[in-house]
This record gives structure tokens, C-alpha cells and sequence, in this order.
């Protein structure tokens, strides 16, 4: 099988020893490959590589596509490379395909070497139908995952994730990690995490993790409501501002008859004074706790903690 390659390597930059290379081979034609050198380049310099051209032997690219040693991975790194202070390499090989129904497609293996302290990532993605615009995407994104990969091994960057109770299933970018209380790796930027447990209400936290510092989530779960009760505690409210307010309009009704007749009158509309007093503050009573009872409903609360770039942001969440 013939083999192209195309390898980029990084420039010194001052003040910045650690600087990178990047290696495209692989037996896709010359345009796949350029696609992905492209977008591997920018994703390297997103990341803080100082990257320019800078092409490598073809036996020196032989080696690094060959490379597997999870242990020793340097090892096989070229003499050269490390010689002009290269410290981490992205290797991609790009091949084509056909699936199983005769589709084309593009196939990116790749791995990241990194020196110091010496480790070794490998991921591989296929993108079906792979035009320019798709097959850079994949490209950026296997090299976002293998940044990522390292960075969670460095256990430089944590997430301490907490709630009240404890036990709760915890989600970390859309991907099951644990269960409170604990403690991860993670990788520097912006985190989605969703707390859940059986009985309670799920509760969503955006958090900034920084490279060498804990980004802390605590959150006190709220109990969900069983509709049942939820039911019961909407009648209850119902009953008693409908009752009280019939109470109030009776009784002011049996007041009206009961000064008709006088103060002295025992025959036209006897007790219907004290009744319609009686129904009356029994009415406004039942008011007042109907009322009371509806504003001070349980509403899904609970108080908020988060670690924000540069700042601690701290709260009460709850809604109306």
C-alpha cells in the first residue's frame, strides 16, 4: 500500500519550551490529508502550540504512525524531534474506506505523544459521506478528545460535586460519572452537570473548570411532589377559600335579617344575629387560611453554588 505523508512541526517560541509537532500520513489522497493537517494546525495553535510547516523524513513518520507504546511512548519518537525541544506530537493517519454497503469513508486514527510526564492517548473516528466541511469537524473534534484525554489524566483540573441527601447519579456533559458526594478529573472549560435521585428533582449546574484549581458544584435537593398530594393540597386550598367565602357572604345575609327585626324582636328572625356573626368569622377565617396555604405553597427550591471563571457565585433558585 503506497503511503503519503505530510508533517508539520512546531517553530521555537520564546518563552514557551514546550512546544508541539503535528504528522499527517496515512494512504487517503493528498486533499483528505491537507483537510486534516489544516484542521489539526488550528486546533494545536487553539490550544497553545506554536505550529509551522517544518517537514519531517518519511522514516521519521514511519515511526511515529507506528507508535503503540503506552508505556514508553517517547521511545520511538524521532532523536531529532526531541532535539529542538518538541515536547508533544499529534499523529493522524487518514485512510479510505468503503462500509459495509459500499458507502465511502473516511477513516482518522490518532494519537497525541506527549515527553514529560511521558503519556500516550489514541482515539479513531469515521466519517461516512465525508465531505471537506465534515471531515474537518472530525478532524477538530479527535484532536479536542485526545486534549481532553490528557488533561483528565493530568488530574491537574477537578470537579468536587456535593448534595443534600447524598447518593444522587451525577452527569457530566451529558455522560453518568458517579454519584455524590465525590470527586473528578476533568478537563479545563465549561461543564454542563445534572444531579438526579430517585424522590427529588433533578437540578442543572453550568460550572467553569480551570486548569490547577477544584471547581466546586453543592446543591440541596428539593423533594418532588406526588400528584396525589399535590391533588389533595390544591382541594384543600380550593375548599377553603370557597367555603370561607360562602361563609362570609351567609353571614352577612343572616346579619341583614336579623337587624331587620330589632335588637328586642324573639320572633321575626330569631338568632340570626349571632348565626350570621358566628358564620361570619368562621368565613374569614377559612379566607385567610385558604389564602395563607396558597401563598406558601412548596415551590421547587434549593440554594445554588458554583465556580466561575474569576469568581464564586452563590444564590437561592426557585421558581413561582
Amino acid at each position: 500500500m503506497m503511503l503519503a505523508v505530510v508533517a508539520i512541526a512546531a517553530s521555537p517560541r520564546r518563552g514557551h519550551a514546550d512546544d508541539g509537532s503535528v504528522v499527517i500520513g496515512g494512504a487517503a489522497e493528498d486533499r483528505d490529508r491537507s483537510v486534516v493537517g489544516a484542521a489539526v494546525i488550528a486546533m494545536a495553535r487553539e490550544a497553545g502550540w506554536a505550529v509551522s510547516r517544518d517537514p519531517l523524513p518519511t522514516l521519521d513518520v514511519d515511526r511515529l504512525l507506528e507508535c503503540s507504546d503506552p508505556v514508553r511512548p517517547w521511545a520511538c519518537v524521532p532523536a531529532s524531534l526531541g532535539s529542538r525541544g518538541i515536547g508533544r506530537i499529534f499523529v493522524f493517519a487518514v485512510d479510505r474506506r468503503q462500509t459495509a454497503s459500499g458507502a465511502p469513508m473516511v477513516v482518522l486514527t490518532a494519537k497525541l505523544i506527549v515527553r514529560a510526564p511521558p503519556a500516550l492517548a489514541v482515539r479513531q473516528r469515521f466519517c461516512e459521506h465525508c465531505a471537506d466541511d465534515r471531515l474537518t469537524h472530525a478532524s477538530t473534534e479527535l484532536a479536542r478528545q485526545l486534549l481532553q484525554d490528557l488533561a483528565v489524566r493530568s488530574g491537574r483540573t477537578v470537579l468536587d460535586v456535593t448534595s443534600l441527601p447524598p447518593g444522587a447519579r451525577i452527569t457530566l456533559d451529558g455522560q453518568p460519572i458517579g454519584a455524590t458526594d465525590a470527586t473528578f478529573n476533568t478537563f479545563p472549560g465549561a461543564h454542563t452537570v445534572v444531579i438526579e435521585k430517585s424522590g427529588y428533582l433533578a437540578e442543572t449546574r453550568s460550572v467553569i473548570a480551570e486548569e490547577g484549581k477544584t471547581a466546586a458544584v453543592a446543591v440541596a435537593l428539593v423533594p418532588a411532589d406526588h400528584p396525589a398530594e399535590v391533588g389533595a393540597r390544591r382541594a384543600l386550598r380550593g375548599a377553603l377559600i370557597g367555603g370561607g367565602a360562602l361563609g362570609v357572604i351567609a353571614g352577612g345575609v343572616l346579619l341583614e335579617l336579623g337587624s331587620r327585626g330589632g335588637p328586642h324582636d324573639r320572633y321575626r328572625y330569631a338568632g340570626a344575629t349571632p348565626a350570621g356573626a358566628l358564620l361570619g368569622v368562621a368565613g374569614t377565617a377559612a379566607l385567610v387560611a385558604g389564602f395563607y396555604t396558597w401563598w406558601h405553597a412548596p415551590a421547587p427550591s434549593a440554594p445554588s453554588l458554583g465556580i466561575t471563571r474569576g469568581a464564586v457565585v452563590a444564590g437561592w433558585i426557585t421558581a413561582f
